[in-house]
């Protein structure tokens, strides 16, 4: 199968749809489910010899295109397509690039899960014809007519199956990496500026016959002014290239919406979570050896600053995460909504509320926890053992900082069996047996919003798996 048919059919062989899971650790997480996502070790180092003998091409240089990641959030629609540059083509004297978004690492991860390692011939010519996709589905209009490369190819899936690629070392935001011989740390936009990378204007982007697209001529004389800056601008271009591109750097991870972690982690997103990218990379490690540490030296990764922060693997394996996984779970971490499905909504009760983040809106403790018990006994969703424990004055001061019995039985208000005032709870009967504590403390919140979440998502994870 050559290269163009591959990519041409590369829907064709599906991924394994994400399904209702739970870890506790990192270690349980990788193990059970970050390996499964792995392409082999075989793939891996073929696609990343691919795309390093395509950067160090000598004899190709004049049409290397390096691929960097940036200028192309679709923020803002079609009312924002004057600051894309997804697919624009920038030619210097010194060298071309184009800028894309995560897209374009799709399509090499893909090939290393499907085991496809392409001809280094037939890459090179795709890539200097710019006929290898750099993005998927429907690009919009403004855009599309100046870009220099496909932007509509088919969908290898990621998405749609419930998966995100993470990076190991960032590729969009702070850079370990070295300028003119001195190590330093830059986020992305310092070091284009560096090296006079620019999104430049709409305009710029001129109809170029002899290429038949849309090119910006640029000079970088001012900017890179001998040999030796010249060199290091195309080394920092290659470092970027194979940190964006290479399977070594990528994991599969659940989607935003596809999970939820009840501890905290980096953005809400385990794909962000430091300490899994930690743990990835001393697995890594182990299973490509040396290869590896030669690719780190070659994007550029600041050894002593990197292992300074690098955390013991031991601690690294136990760390918890608590991490629930299934389609539309993570949809709880929207500002709009409490919980991810139907039934299980509260309509008069956002994020907004649940956190107190709006002084003009948020609800008091004691309605909140009123409002998200009463939800749980309203629809049959608490057991007989777990309404005991809400009945206990220890579980409910350890696990939701209550200083009372979050349920008590109305007979034992009644029967005044346990001495509790009755102003401690509201009139409400729920059940035709139990009353909601009304009195709450405002720092009982997170841990009132943990357990509800918690018990939701246990409630839906042992119902689907």
């Amino acid at each position: 199968m050559t290269l163009k048919e591959k990519l041409d059919n590369i829907d064709k062989i599906k991924l394994k749809k994400l399904e209702y899971s739970k870890y506790k650790t990192i270690k349980e997480f990788y193990n059970s489910f970050i390996v499964n996502l792995l392409p082999s070790k075989e793939s891996v180092i073929g696609i990343y010899n691919l795309l390093l003998t395509y950067i160090e091409d000598k004899e190709n240089k004049d049409n290397i295109y390096y691929v960097i990641r940036y200028f192309s959030n679709t923020k803002g629609g079609k009312h924002n397509f004057k600051s894309i540059r997804n697919g624009f083509l920038t030619i210097s004297n010194d060298f071309n690039y184009v800028f894309s978004d995560n897209s374009f690492a799709h399509f090499f991860f893909k090939l290393a899960l499907d085991n496809y390692i392409p001809k280094y011939n037939e890459f090179k010519e795709m890539m200097n014809k710019r006929l290898f996709p750099l993005d998927f589905g429907k690009p919009l209009k403004e855009v599309e007519t100046k870009s220099a490369f496909i932007l509509d190819a088919k969908d290898p899936l990621f998405y749609k199956s419930g998966y995100r690629l993470s990076h190991i070392f960032s590729v969009g935001v702070k850079y370990n990496t070295f300028f003119n011989h001195n190590e330093e740390v830059m986020d992305i936009h310092e070091w284009l500026k560096r090296i006079n990378i620019t999104r430049g204007e709409y305009e710029d982007f001129i109809y170029d016959s002899n290429l038949n697209t849309y090119v910006r001529y640029i000079d970088n004389k001012d900017v890179l002014k001998d040999e030796e800056d010249i060199k290091e601008a195309n080394e920092i271009l290659k470092a970027h290239f194979l940190r964006f591109l290479a399977p070594f750097n990528i994991l599969l991870t659940p989607t935003y919406l596809d999970h939820i972690c009840l501890t905290k982690v980096d953005n809400n997103d385990i794909g962000e979570c430091k300490e899994l990218l930690m743990y990835a990379f001393y697995k890594n490690i182990e299973r490509y050896d040396s290869i590896y540490l030669d690719y780190l030296k070659r994007i550029r990764v600041s050894k002593n600053d990197f292992l300074n922060n690098l955390l013991p693997l031991n601690e690294l394996e136990d760390f918890v995460i608590d991490i629930y996984i299934g389609k539309g779970i993570g949809e709880i971490k929207e500002s709009n909504k409490i919980i991810y499905n139907e039934p299980l909504k509260l309509k008069r009760i956002n994020n907004n509320f649940i956190n107190g983040n709006n002084k003009d809106t948020n609800i008091k403790i004691n309605l909140l926890a009123k409002e998200l018990i009463s939800y749980l006994l309203n629809n049959d969703l608490l057991s007989n053992d777990l309404i005991n424990h809400l009945k206990d004055k220890k579980y409910s001061k350890k696990h939701l900082k209550c200083d009372y019995p979050v349920l008590i039985d109305i007979k034992d208000i009644n029967n005044n069996i346990n001495n509790y005032n009755k102003s401690l709870y509201y009139r409400n009967i729920y059940k035709n047996t139990y009353k909601i504590c009304s009195s709450w403390d405002e720092t009982s919140r997170s841990y009132l919003i943990k357990w509800f979440y918690k018990y939701i998502l246990l409630v839906d994870y042992n119902k689907n798996k």
